[in-house]
């Protein structure tokens, strides 16, 4: 059994975070929609977390949890939702600040079977829902494909519903010059959580939460943009 810490993510995960976000990326769509997977290129992952730090616009955190040898065993990323979202769930965008939407969250499934445990994805999410409850989020939002069986019944079973589905156009590149985008449309369903508190209450999240409190790490804070700043080898 592997000991799991939870905490921020910081600048110098950059990298294995760039690895298991591309892996789990090809794991999980290779055998559904092989063309995405294949030429989807690790340079995508790469920019998506550099700009979650150095973004000044980007209001996303990231936090992963890391086993104690320490590789990333998994991340979830999320923040304020957008209008959008808000729209398509047929949401009061008057309410949109206390409204927290999920962008990421994966399990690296790369790891050796002694590096690995069970239930990674259970408890980012349980972290994230606290973390967003204290940045003043009341609900979440969350887009899945519909193809994505194994994500979909994780959210159901954390309680969220199905507020509706439809049709989603993905643009994918190689980030070749002149090259025109991979273009799939396929069905994406949003998933809303109508009371993180409630969600927080059961018994066995707050149980989790607090045998397993988020790690306190110098530099591993909400605040991406300042200690991307401070981080050595990542100049914007």
């Amino acid at each position: 059994m592997c000991k799991i810490n939870i905490r921020y993510a910081r600048p110098s995960d950059i990298p294995a975070l760039t690895k298991v976000h591309h892996s789990a990326w090809q794991q999980t769509y290779k055998k559904v929609v092989p063309e995405l997977a294949e030429i989807t290129p690790e340079s995508y992952f790469q920019k998506y977390w550099t700009g979650l730090f150095s973004d000044q616009s980007n209001d996303r955190i990231g936090i992963i949890a890391e086993n104690e040898f320490g590789d990333i065993m998994g991340f979830i990323s999320y923040g304020p939702t957008s209008e959008l979202i808000m729209n398509k769930a047929d949401m009061d965008l008057s309410k949109a600040e206390h409204v927290g939407e999920i962008e990421k969250l994966y399990v690296n499934i790369d790891l050796p079977s002694e590096r690995k445990e069970k239930g990674v994805a259970y408890r980012l999410f349980a972290h994230a829902m606290k973390d967003m409850n204290k940045n003043g989020n009341e609900e979440m939002l969350v887009r899945s494909f519909s193809f994505n069986k194994l994500a979909d019944g994780f959210y159901t079973r954390q309680g969220a519903i199905v507020k509706t589905e439809d049709p989603f156009l993905m643009l994918q590149t190689r980030d070749v010059p002149g090259e025109r985008p991979f273009m799939i449309y396929t069905p994406n369903i949003l998933f809303h959580l109508p009371s993180i508190k409630l969600f927080l209450a059961k018994e066995n999240v707050a149980d989790l939460l607090a045998q397993e409190p988020m790690l306190n790490i110098p530099n591993a804070t909400t605040h991406h943009k300042t200690v991307f700043q401070e981080a050595s080898g990542y100049g914007l």
